[in-house]
């Protein structure tokens, strides 16, 4: 694994509990399905996330082990193929236990400003934390075939974010890159006027938002979006160096 610091290196040296993997294998439908290595390698990022990452609450709520267990094993999935190094800006995970309403503006695609006070299932902030409300968290770990995970879409932000903005370009090889930039806004502007693909129509928001919805129906809708959109499905596949479509076979064998 990738240099970690004293304290993740300690962590690394404690097994991984029987009782964890029961849970993931319990309440995460694609757990079961990863191959004997990325399990592994899941378990190693699980620990040093646990140790590394602030997991607090807020409004008098209290995350216990198997809340902190469940979202870790989330986030870390979308850098299973990646670098530990993708979630540095990641500062603490602050957890909901019901939505949150957002307060102040937003800024949408082409600089057009809301002041609405919508309510939040999430939220990640440019070299903050990650929010997240438990209730939409447990949902969408129930009901995988809505094609929605928070945890998955605010990770993605945070990845996106990593280049210093979330602007729907994560850090590129410079192959993928010129492929990234080429496809990107095209698949964008094909949602945009209203041709139907397995995503949730907030893709259309602005590209760091199509980033992050795609993200979720990779992950965890992944036939789907392969049969509808295969250069899509190719370009994520690409960058998050996995084929989460391979798990989904095995699932629905």
């Amino acid at each position: 694994m990738e240099r970690v610091n004293r304290r993740a290196s300690r962590a690394l040296k404690t097994p991984f509990e029987e009782s964890d993997r029961q849970l993931l294998a319990t309440r995460l439908s694609w757990w079961s399905n990863l191959e004997p290595i990325e399990r592994l390698r899941m378990e190693e990022l699980i620990r040093v996330f646990l140790v590394d990452k602030t997991i607090e609450g807020v409004f008098g709520y209290s995350p216990d082990d198997e809340v902190r267990m469940l979202i870790a094993a989330q986030a870390c999935l979308l850098i299973l193929g990646l670098d530990y190094g993708f979630y540095d800006d990641v500062s603490a995970i602050v957890v909901s236990p019901g939505v949150v309403v957002h307060r102040g503006s937003r800024r949408l695609d082409g600089g057009v400003v809301s002041d609405d006070h919508p309510t939040l299932a999430g939220q990640a902030m440019l070299h903050g934390p990650v929010l997240l409300v438990w209730d939409r968290v447990a949902n969408d770990a129930r009901h995988p075939e809505r094609g929605h995970n928070v945890v998955f879409h605010e990770f993605a932000h945070k990845i996106d974010m990593r280049n210093g903005a979330a602007d729907g370009l994560p850090p590129l090889t410079a192959t993928l890159s010129e492929r990234w930039r080429a496809q990107m806004p095209v698949l964008l502007a094909r949602l945009r006027a209203g041709e139907l693909m397995p995503v949730d129509a907030y893709a259309a928001t602005n590209s760091a938002e199509f980033l992050a919805v795609v993200t979720e129906a990779f992950f965890v809708l992944p036939t789907e979006l392969a049969d509808a959109e295969p250069e899509l499905y190719a370009l994520l596949q690409a960058f998050y160096r996995q084929d989460p479509r391979a798990r989904d076979g095995a699932r629905r064998r």
